[in-house]
């Protein structure tokens, strides 16, 4: 079996064609803000026994992305990919609220400030979701600010 990706940039996974043992991870250019909220399934094929293959999602609820093994147009080739494409929807870029703001205990927390696109230290809502223990934490949550470098090597598919 072998896998092979189509394109390289941060778009979104519509289809998956199977021919002769191999898999092509079909990418078609489409909004970002569609595939974070959209998580309609185009197919049923469970990629569990797939060797090496990662794909990642926007779940919604929990406002970060997450691991599957189910195609969708919320599907994305890396975890990095995903947090970039939909970095307006995470915790990342939420906004507190004045009316919450008002009945809260401030606590010293990492915190991720979307206008300087970094981490920094200083008190927060108890009640607030863009709050994490530390800086490492908020960096891998949110991570480049909302954007992925572009990588200009081939992609190692091993030997």
């Amino acid at each position: 079996m072998e896998i092979c990706w189509c394109r390289l940039f941060v778009f979104v996974i519509v289809a998956a064609v199977q021919a002769r043992d191999k898999y092509c991870l079909v990418e078609k250019p489409q909004e970002p803000v569609d595939a974070c909220v959209d998580p309609e399934k185009i197919t049923e094929q469970n990629l569990d026994n797939q060797k090496n293959i990662s794909l990642w999602y926007f779940d919604k609820k929990l406002r970060k992305c997450v691991a599957t093994n189910e195609l969708s147009r919320n599907t994305f080739p890396s975890q990095r990919h995903c947090q970039a494409s939909c970095a307006r929807y995470s915790v990342c870029y939420t906004r507190e609220s004045e009316w919450k703001k008002r009945k809260c205990t401030l606590e010293s927390a990492w915190y991720f400030d979307s206008i300087r696109r970094d981490c920094f230290q200083g008190k927060r809502c108890g009640n607030s979701t863009n709050r994490f223990k530390t800086r490492e934490e908020c960096l891998r949550e949110c991570p480049f600010g909302g954007e992925v470098p572009e990588c200009h090597l081939e992609k190692d598919y091993g030997s």
